[in-house]
């Protein structure tokens, strides 16, 4: 799971360099009421690719993607996000909505968010931001991992470094494991 996560921040990463994007430090969930005003631009279908010498990153599908110039914003609708390790899609996250600032390269999914990774480990909580400042996925929200033969890990706020080597599930932490492969699930 580590290596899909490090998918899943780059990819996050790489959507938000579309934007032009400059540093800043606070990171914003997304407020839908500062979306009330009419968009500079309505792009219906919207799929946006990102690939390094050659090799696609990763690749974004959403219905709908609104771009505010006032809020510096693109405001995305019904979302899938394919992240690529070479050919292969290592991981695929899918939210109602989300974000990308054009100023501090955060983007924030929500909504429904749902990642699948390639090892069929499924995360899943109401939203998922990536703070480019701090190189980092987090959320204040509840969070469920669930692995193949399952292995559970359920709580409240959640932070990923960029390489997912440290997953850190802040609060009411609560977990159930298939240990030693037998089937037998232990509890914590």
């Amino acid at each position: 799971m580590r290596r899909a996560g490090l998918f899943l921040a780059a990819a996050f990463f790489a959507a938000c360099l579309l934007a032009g994007c400059r540093e800043k430090e606070d990171v914003e969930t997304i407020d839908i009421a500062d979306f009330d005003q009419e968009p500079d631009m309505v792009m219906t279908d919207f799929d946006y690719s990102m690939s390094t010498d050659g090799v696609k990153s990763w690749d974004l599908h959403c219905r709908e993607a609104d771009k505010y110039d006032t809020l510096r914003r693109f405001l995305f609708k019904d979302v899938k996000l394919n992240l690529f390790d070479g050919p292969a899609v290592k991981a695929v996250l899918t939210s109602r909505i989300g974000t990308a600032n054009y100023n501090d390269r955060n983007m924030t999914a929500q909504s429904n968010v749902r990642v699948v990774f390639n090892d069929g480990a499924v995360l899943t909580t109401e939203s998922l931001t990536w703070d480019d400042s701090r190189q980092v996925l987090r959320t204040e929200d509840f969070v469920r991992i669930v692995k193949p033969g399952g292995d559970m890990v359920t709580g409240y706020g959640l932070t990923m470094d960029r390489n997912a080597d440290e997953i850190v599930i802040k609060r009411r932490v609560k977990g159930t494991f298939n240990k030693d492969g037998s089937g037998k699930i232990t509890d914590f």
